[in-house]
């Protein structure tokens, strides 16, 4: 049985590799496992989700904060830089951004104050997930991020969709400020 979804690079069959702290991610077959810390959860095939906690409620009262993008690399940077400043969980996909959320709600009531999502990935874009998160967690604050210009994306976005633009290269002491408490 698979464990917590886990970002992470497809490995070779059987191969196992220590990702994040406390993470292990190991192959089976097309598909991934996903792993965090010692309980066993879902299996994903190919997107993934992980926590910097085990919780989704912090407990120090940090927004709880869902990064989404296609890239792992970003996903882990931005993890890094996050998780001392929030209660950050990272996304690979909106796909599998949106399934984690049903599930977390489903299991314990509990939605995201804020989503970070890149607009541009493969499958959905970041203004499809934000579509659906402003429709079903209307609630959540909604934050895009991208290389492009928020001119450069007016087609993309209708009114109301995204609460924070925030364009790359990411400026940190912005992106802080975005996230933390109010």
């Amino acid at each position: 049985m698979a464990e917590a979804p886990h970002p992470g690079e497809r490995l070779r069959d059987g191969a196992r590799r220590e990702i994040l702290p406390r993470l292990t991610l190991a192959a089976d077959g097309p598909g991934l496992l996903f792993a965090r810390g010692d309980r066993r959860l879902t299996r994903a095939p190919t997107n993934a989700v992980q926590s910097s906690r085990g919780s989704h409620v912090d407990k120090d009262g940090r927004k709880r904060v869902l990064v989404v993008d296609d890239d792992i690399d970003v996903l882990k940077s931005l993890r890094r830089l996050i998780q001392d400043h929030a209660d950050v969980t990272v996304a690979l996909g909106a796909e599998a951004a949106i399934e984690h959320m049903h599930k977390v709600q489903a299991e314990d009531g509990t939605i995201y104050d804020v989503v970070l999502v890149d607009f541009n990935m493969t499958g959905h874009n970041g203004a499809w997930l934000l579509e659906q998160v402003r429709t079903e967690y209307p609630d959540c604050e909604r934050m895009l991020l991208s290389g492009s210009s928020q001119f450069d994306l007016s087609n993309f976005i209708t009114p109301g969709l995204v609460d924070r633009f925030l364009e790359k290269p990411l400026d940190f002491d912005e992106l802080i400020d975005a996230i933390s408490v109010d």
